[in-house]
């Protein structure tokens, strides 16, 4: 879901730079969505 590339770094030893993948934001977008639902009925009820 993520990838992890080295590169070098000007000012020191190489930097670990992560990025996010098609699957990894598709995922991220379900769990936005249950998270929605979940929060939705959360909030149902403790405010009626």
């Amino acid at each position: 879901m993520i990838c992890t590339e080295y590169r070098q770094s000007p000012i020191g030893p190489k930097r670990k730079y992560f990025s996010i993948t098609d699957a990894g934001r598709k995922q991220i977008t379900a769990f936005y969505e249950g998270w929605k639902e979940l929060s939705s009925a959360v909030d149902t009820l403790f405010n009626g």
